[in-house]
């Protein structure tokens, strides 16, 4: 049996959904970035810990989207969300996966 923890899918980021349920639920990278706009907030125990996933989290979104110009910023904005898509593209390109598994041999 290998050893596995995928950090673009299991759960592990503390996240507060919207609408009155203050009840935190844990979801992976990519879930969520994808239900980013279904989300209140990330809280994590300490606030560094919080501003850390919000780097790491933005660092993905500008690699995969990062808006060029104030028309392409726009566009992303009125959409509303992120498009699942394109974040599946980047985190399948060049077997991006394995380099988000804590465990994986040979990173």
């Amino acid at each position: 049996m290998t050893l596995t923890f995928d950090l673009l899918r299991e759960p592990w980021i503390p996240c507060i959904p919207k609408g009155g349920n203050s009840s935190t639920i844990y979801l992976g990278i990519r879930d969520t970035l994808v239900r980013a706009h279904e989300l209140h907030a990330l809280h994590a125990q300490s606030p560094l810990t919080t501003v850390a996933l919000m780097r790491l989290l933005l660092a993905i979104t500008h690699r995969v989207f990062g808006p060029r110009d104030i028309p392409s910023w726009t566009a992303l904005w009125q959409t509303g969300h992120w498009d699942a898509a394109q974040l599946d593209d980047y985190f399948g390109w060049r077997g991006c996966a394995g380099r988000f598994d804590l465990f994986d041999d040979k990173r």
